[in-house]
């Protein structure tokens, strides 16, 4: 190595140290698991994903404690609850019952009773129905305790409190929550669980507080959107490690196979290197928080990066001179790169955060690996004479694709049926956020199954209301509420939530402080009511003071609302592209058609019911088909850029058919084997596009001096690294692996099939 090339090297490794260093210092790791949600859409839809982003379900945390004996799981429920309670910046809620009702919350409800709470007429007729329902209370033996309903003789506590107290929940057990022989208990975070900073806290608490318990027969299960997180990240962190070892070890055995030379095998991990690095960095520049996911798929895109060397060493000539062939290829490396750059810039469009941070990471990895394999390579190896047994395997090589070029028509075919069977086949495409889900079905299922012990809503349906101010939202779900009822009557559904049976819209406040009686009328009224009965008019005075305070007394909104209570309120409420909802969850849902038909066949206004799974494969659906009409721009614009450089439009039509050819195979072979495609294997057909144009440009320079092994040793690295990647137990990263590998082997065989022959010296 001379001076110049050791200097050369030397800051490439400073320079790459300093970034690399700078990048683990600044930038922020984890991410989230909603960096493969949707973004965008109208108001509904975007309140639905920032729902499950940020909604009380991503906050909750179910606990359940098995083993044991039902005296010991009692006793550290309580114990685990009371500890996790002293953590409140984690926790706004941790309980293992029902607890007691909060006096101030019920001091609220008490002093708005007339307000919140709906009311017959306050006719004569009317207060003595009620006062007939006093006596039989008073005159029977919860009569010595019921003296304070003498203050609120029409009930319009209770019936206040109902919506707030009313909610079921799991059996108890002297006070503990109890299902399947376990002890439950909840959890809400005060930030979401796909938080991953935040879920890990959340987590690490929760297993500190239960190792500070004594359990040794009992044990702890935790579900829940933080757990998921942790999990999932921790799962596909540790994957993407093996898989990125083992696919170096096998990719440095077949090189070094090739090779035989320690020196070109180092100078072959390079540009990989680079490429990592800079990507990593340039990630973490842009964006606020690199996504675990990111680093799993790109580490494995990079891993490509290992062919600019081949693409380099393979071509230098007898007198051994690397930064010949490095200037020799150069031009025709520069296609390729540039070929698979275009393919990924075309994921800068998606509104999906992940294959943003994907997009990105891989454009500025490539082009970082490339200016390292022309740089660098040369001045790490500036001289490696070939063997003699490369020319054997060239010529071998050649054989093959003479074998494959007699059966070229075969192409034709195979690609007509793969285009046949994707065209005929139904539901080809897989929209649901399952497909690109990394969650253990394990850990879902626990979730799932937690959920069902506490009685927690589903989320699946719900009905909106769209309405252009808060005050209409309430008032437009009120109208709804005899409809739900009737509904929940015909068991079409089994229960329901809406803002408006907590906060009645100020008009209807307004109404009912209208209604409420003069002291000198509700007197008299009373008096007629009082007719025969065993009750003195002086025991309702407090009654007649509480109603005439309430004539003058302030409505209720949302800001005046303690906060538990406003809480639940603002849960139900939301703001999305300039309109306000209210959000109705519906669970129990038996009846979907009959539900969506009664709720968008009502006269109320701006009223949709709203399928999550479905409202969520539309948009992905959407996104799909627009990432596939900028996938045909990108193709359109290698096929100007590789005709720009071959200038020659047939010669570029001919580098790229192959390609295409291979892609439509992939995609054929996947759908035969029962597979459905998803915008992961959309990701990965791009990757395979830039790829074959990789083997299809070098191959077609097969004539007379260039070296086809370079391709076919290109092809294989791929096809082992990602192969590998397919035996991921992560379905996202198997997804990927497997239509790579597939795809890369594809592309070299329609490649050969259909090169030019050539004489290789």
């Amino acid at each position: 190595m001379s001076g110049r090339a050791a200097v050369t090297v030397l800051v490439w490794a400073a320079m790459l140290s300093v970034i690399l260093a700078l990048t683990v210092r600044f930038g922020r790791f984890g991410g989230s698991l909603t960096a493969f949600l949707p973004r965008g859409g109208d108001a509904v839809q975007q309140t639905l994903i920032r729902g499950l982003q940020e909604g009380r379900a991503a906050r909750l945390v179910l606990m359940a404690i098995g083993g044991g004996s039902p005296g010991e799981r009692r006793h550290l429920a309580r114990a685990l609850a009371n500890r996790l309670r002293k953590a409140s910046a984690l926790f706004s809620l941790a309980a293992a019952s029902p607890g007691r009702p909060d006096p101030a919350i019920m001091g609220f409800l008490q002093d708005h009773r007339y307000l919140l709470a709906p009311r017959r007429p306050w006719t004569a007729k009317a207060l003595r129905a009620d006062l007939l329902r006093l006596v039989t209370i008073l005159e029977s033996p919860a009569g010595l305790g019921a003296g304070p309903l003498l203050r609120d003789p029409t009930g319009a506590f209770f019936a206040a409190a109902r919506p707030w107290t009313g909610r079921t929940g799991p059996a108890t057990d002297r006070g503990v929550w109890v299902a399947r022989k376990q002890a439950l208990l909840v959890a809400v975070t005060r930030r979401s669980g796909f938080a991953i900073h935040n879920a890990r806290a959340v987590m690490a608490r929760i297993r500190a507080a239960w190792a500070a318990l004594p359990h040794p027969a009992c044990h702890l299960q935790v579900a829940g959107t933080a757990a998921i997180t942790v999990a999932t990240n921790r799962h596909v962190a540790t994957q993407a490690r093996w898989l990125a070892v083992i696919d170096a070890v096998l990719v440095m055995l077949l090189l070094g196979l090739v090779y035989r030379s320690a020196a070109a095998v180092g100078a072959s991990l390079v540009p990989m290197i680079t490429g990592g690095v800079v990507a990593t960095a340039v990630v973490a520049a842009l964006f606020p928080v690199v996504s675990v996911i990111t680093l799993g798929f790109g580490t494995m895109l990079i891993g490509v990066a290992m062919d600019y060397p081949a693409y380099v060493l393979l071509h230098v000539t007898a007198d051994g001179a690397v930064q010949r062939a490095a200037r020799c290829v150069q031009t025709t490396l520069m296609l390729a790169v540039t070929a698979m750059v275009l393919g990924f810039a075309t994921l800068l469009f998606s509104r999906l955060e992940g294959l943003v941070q994907l997009a990105v990471f891989a454009a500025a990895g490539l082009l970082a690996a490339a200016g390292a394999a022309r740089m660098l390579v040369p001045a790490m190896v500036p001289a490696w004479p070939p063997r003699s047994g490369l020319r054997v395997w060239d010529r071998r090589i050649t054989a093959v694709m003479a074998f494959l070029r007699r059966g070229r028509w075969l192409v034709v075919f195979v690609c007509l049926g793969a285009g046949v069977l994707v065209g005929t086949t139904p539901r080809v495409w897989d929209d649901g956020m399952t497909a690109l889900s990394p969650v253990s079905p394990a850990l879902m299922a626990a979730t799932q199954r937690l959920s069902r012990d506490f009685g927690a809503p589903s989320m699946t349906y719900e009905a909106v209301v769209v309405a252009p101010s808060v005050e209409a939202a309430l008032a437009r779900s009120a109208r709804l509420l005899p409809l739900l009822e009737r509904l929940q009557r015909r068991k079409d559904i089994g229960h329901f939530d809406m803002a408006a049976r907590y906060l009645p819209s100020l008009a209807i406040q307004r109404l009912r402080q209208q209604a409420l009686p003069q002291p000198a009328l509700l007197r008299r009224r009373l008096a007629q009511a009082l007719a025969g009965l065993p009750i003195r008019p002086q025991a309702l005075k407090p009654f007649v003071t509480a109603v005439a305070q309430a004539r003058h007394a302030p409505l209720v909104t949302i800001g005046t609302m303690p906060s538990p209570l406003r809480a639940r309120v603002e849960a139900l409420l939301a703001r999305a592209r300039g309109q306000h909802l209210a959000l109705i969850p519906l669970g129990g849902v038996k009846a979907p058609a009959a539900v969506r038909a009664a709720l968008e066949g009502t006269s109320v206004p701006g009223v949709r019911f709203v399928d999550s799974r479905q409202t969520i494969r539309a948009l992905l659906r959407a996104y799909r088909l627009a990432l596939m009409q900028d996938a045909l721009v990108a193709a359109l614009l290698m096929i100007a850029v590789i005709a720009v450089g071959l200038r020659s439009l047939p010669a570029a039509i001919r580098v790229i058919a192959p390609m295409a050819g291979a892609l439509l195979a992939d995609c054929g072979l996947l759908v035969a084997f029962g597979a459905r495609l998803t915008l992961l294997n959309v990701v990965a057909l791009l990757l395979i596009a830039g790829l074959g144009m990789g083997y299809a440009l070098f191959l077609g320079e097969n004539r007379g001096g260039a070296r086809p092994l370079a391709p076919w040793l290109c092809a294989a690295t791929t096809i082992t690294g990602f192969g590998v990647m397919a035996a991921s137990t992560v379905p996202m990263l198997a997804t990927v692996g497997l239509t790579v590998s597939v795809g890369a082997f594809l592309a070299l065989l329609f490649t050969a099939a259909w090169s030019a022959p050539g004489v290789v010296p």
